[in-house]
Formats: C-alpha cells, sequence, structure tokens
C-alpha cells in the first residue's frame, strides 16, 4: 500500500535519532569531563546501555487482537510501515463509514473487502443477516496521515471477517494484498 506521509514522520524519526545521539554524546562529554579521556565506541550491542531499554511500542501492545483488528504492512518513502485495520459493526446502523484519512483507491478497496465477505459468508461461516442488521466502521489509525493504494484490501477483508464472525484474527501475522470480487491476492509476513 503506498502511504503518503509527506515529510512529517520523517522529521520525527531523524529528531529521535537527533536527540538519542545527543543524549549519548552528552554522557560522553561527562565522561571525559570526569577524567575518563579514552576514545569512546558505541556499537548496536552498547546502545541499551548508553540509552536504557528500548521503548514501548504500539506493536508491543497488540499481541492480542480483539475481533475487527487485522494487521497490514504499508510501503512509504521512509521504507515501510505496520497498519492496523479496525473495524466495528454498528447496531441498527446502515452502510460503511470509513475514517484515518483514506484516499479514494483505498476506500474503493475497503467497498470490494465487504462486498467480497458479503459475498462468500456462507463459506466464512458468517450469517448473512448481520449484514443487514449491522453497519460497519472502518478505521485506519494515524488519522493525520493520508494513505492511499489498493494493497489494504486483503487486511480490510481480514479485519472485516473477522469483526462479521467474531473470531480474532492473528495477531503474528502482517498482510499486503490486493483484493478482487473474486479472489484474495495476498502476500504475509510472520
Amino acid at each position: 500500500m503506498k502511504t503518503i506521509i509527506g515529510n512529517t514522520r520523517a522529521r520525527r524519526a531523524c529528531a529521535q535519532l537527533e536527540r538519542a545521539i545527543g543524549r549519548i554524546a552528552r554522557k560522553v562529554a561527562v565522561r571525559y569531563a570526569e577524567g575518563h579521556t579514552e576514545p569512546v565506541t558505541v556499537g548496536a550491542n552498547d546502545v541499551v546501555n548508553w540509552l536504557g531499554p528500548r521503548r514501548f511500542s504500539r506493536e508491543q501492545a497488540r499481541r492480542q487482537l480483539p475481533a475487527g483488528v487485522a494487521i497490514g504492512l504499508a510501503w512509504t518513502e521512509t521504507g515501510g510501515e505496520v497498519l492496523y485495520v479496525e473495524a466495528t459493526l454498528l447496531p441498527n446502523g446502515r452502510g460503511m463509514t470509513l475514517t484515518g484519512q483514506l484516499g479514494e483507491v483505498m476506500q474503493e478497496s475497503a467497498r470490494a473487502a465487504q462486498s467480497y465477505i458479503w459475498s462468500h459468508a456462507r463459506e466464512l461461516g458468517i450469517d448473512r443477516d448481520r449484514f443487514r442488521k449491522y453497519g460497519v466502521h472502518i478505521h485506519v489509525p494515524a488519522g493525520a496521515t493520508p494513505k492511499d493504494g489498493p494493497s489494504a484490501g486483503v487486511t480490510m477483508a481480514t479485519a472485516l471477517a473477522s469483526v462479521y464472525s467474531g473470531y480474532p484474527a492473528r495477531a503474528d501475522i502482517a498482510m499486503t494484498g490486493e483484493i478482487t470480487l473474486t479472489a484474495w491476492c495476498c502476500r504475509s509476513a510472520a
């Protein structure tokens, strides 16, 4: 999925790196001021000693997923992202609500995913009445970041199958791939 992130996320990552390097540089300066004048080399294995344990990340928070959440992979200008696609049923609601700054192609993927799940409900073990009794809301967090592209379709279909069936998706699988009305085209990473 092509995720348009602008420069905000890249600037934030650079600022975090700059702060971490600054912390190490200040610690080296304190050591030098205390009389330890030997050269300092900081390798990858030394980072925890200099900066402390790794900070808590959102990915660590989601070891188990509730029904309606699936993990997707996104292409970005700075490498890649893990995206969570969240779906919830809206009792007595109608239609589909999409939030999270989804572009036109990504919105089409959500509609195709819903049509696929609805048309394959029987083989997926989903009661078709759930489509009539509930509206659905799909949200892709990081709403300030515009997102677009077709390859979130399989993740959206998985989130929808999960919320309509009540069964959580696996938390150790991330996926990317376009969905059509007749097939899932998917790549996953465990």
